[in-house]
């Protein structure tokens, strides 16, 4: 099932599809930061604040979706059909059960958070319209994330990036037919911006039924409850839940950071979100992509027993990557004004983006190190260590240092983010050491055996 594939479709193929894939993903969120940027930078604010907001919520499915790739890897590397199929079950069963809890967190908790992170009124408006219009969101990636673990793990990467292109394609066009006003009495809004983006979800998730139906199952088979799922359900769970508790962490301590940035000038949150819509391409696209596919050759080399094989992947990318992104951060920052005219020309927004990007230089550089090899660790290593480093460096460095740097040592928005750059670094280095720590032990006891 899974060898004639593996001798077609090289380390290299698969990672430019998921760039592609991850690309054109990401690209929803620089589209939708100019669209809004025409109306104006607080709808950016509050608009950017709800992104975080809903990051926090779909983390969980992603985590979900992140192990279920190495466990489908892993029996994929075994050549164990049944056990793949069961596995996808409970992925996708566990997914929309998380999914239905957040959708009532997300419509419950909103307002309170509006006024939590003292947005302006305009700003909050934007906020509030945006989440109510994005209700559907975690139900809809709970089938979207599992059926692309599916396919990843089978190695079909192009028919991600079929579906992520229908995807990015279909919301630009929802959005110029709102922009250009073809439709009567509807206006560009961040109302109207949530609604194209549900839209726009459906032609993508109908790519990716047309690809699984391709396989050898029928696409119900991916959904039913076989007798063994109560023993993977428990395997999958016991990783899933220490490592939901990280990404969570990760973006609640984003929503402090934008909090603290409030209350330094709610123009500076536009200055923010402007500078991370730009650098998404060097860190969640292009460092993203690479540790997903790593995670995919060295959970399959972890089948096999390959020990190396699966540590020289993570070794390779990191010594070749990591100086690309620092010196890309390092253009982006000499030419500031050119690259944020795409957004704005307001002086204020261009003040604090000068003073965010040197410090981004440093602290996306080492993101980019934990973006790499979490993927792969995360699948593999001690969920609760793992878990631990992480949760304490966002909050000992990442908020409290932030806090403290910013208002006790009146340092503003320089030392927020300071603290961003100290909680970079840390976990960074933590993925590191532990990978290490991990696949060493492994081929230890390999040669002692």
């Amino acid at each position: 099932m899974f060898e004639s594939k593996d001798s077609k479709q090289s380390f290299f193929n698969i990672f430019s599809s998921i760039i592609l894939q991850r690309a054109l993903m990401c690209g929803i969120f620089f589209t939708d930061t100019y669209f809004l940027s025409l109306t104006s930078d607080e709808a950016v604010s509050g608009v950017g604040t709800a992104v975080i907001f809903l990051v926090s919520l779909l983390s969980m499915i992603s985590v979900v979706a992140m192990v279920g790739v190495s466990f489908l890897s892993i029996a994929a590397g075994e050549k164990s059909d049944c056990k793949f199929m069961t596995i996808s079950g409970v992925l996708i069963w566990l997914s929309i059960a998380i999914a239905f809890i957040f959708t009532l967190l997300q419509y419950f908790l909103s307002f309170n958070i509006s006024n939590w992170v003292g947005l302006t009124s305009k700003a909050s408006e934007a906020f509030l319209s945006y989440l109510f219009y994005m209700l559907p969101i975690c139900i809809i990636d709970a089938f979207y994330s599992n059926f692309s673990s599916i396919l990843l793990a089978k190695k079909n990467s192009k028919s991600i990036s079929y579906s992520s292109a229908v995807l990015f394609m279909s919301n630009i066009v929802f959005n110029l037919i709102i922009l250009l006003g073809l439709i009567p009495e509807v206006e560009l809004s961040p109302k109207t911006l949530a609604k194209a983006t549900i839209i726009s979800q459906f032609p993508a998730i109908l790519v990716l039924i047309y690809h699984l139906k391709k396989e050898e199952h029928f696409l119900l088979d991916y959904f039913k409850i076989k007798k063994e799922a109560k023993k993977e359900s428990l395997v999958i769970l016991k990783r899933v839940l220490p490592l939901s508790l990280e990404p969570i962490s990760f973006n609640l301590k984003d929503m402090f950071i934008i909090a603290f940035i409030g209350n330094i000038s709610s123009i500076a949150i536009a200055s923010f979100t402007y500078s991370k819509n730009i650098l998404i391409l060097l860190t969640t696209v292009l460092a993203g992509a690479l540790g997903v596919t790593v995670q995919i050759f060295s959970s399959y080399s972890i089948g096999k027993e390959n020990y190396p094989k699966a540590d020289s992947y993570i070794k390779k990318s990191l010594n070749y990557y990591i100086p690309i992104v620092f010196f890309s951060i390092l253009i982006v920052y000499l030419f500031a004004d050119l690259v944020f005219s795409i957004f704005t020309f307001n002086e204020e927004v261009l003040f604090f983006i000068g003073i965010i990007i040197p410090y981004f230089l440093f602290s996306e550089t080492f993101q980019s190190v934990s973006l790499i090899i979490s993927p792969t660790l995360r699948g593999v290593g001690d969920p609760k260590l793992i878990s631990m480093f992480s949760i304490s460096s966002n909050w000992i460095l990442g908020v409290l240092s932030s806090f403290i740097f910013a208002f006790y040592f009146n340092m503003g928005l320089s030392g927020i983010l300071l603290g961003i750059f100290l909680d970079d670094v840390f976990r960074a280095g933590c993925n590191y050491v532990l990978w290490k720590k991990w696949v060493n032990s492994k081929r230890i006891k390999q040669l002692s055996n």
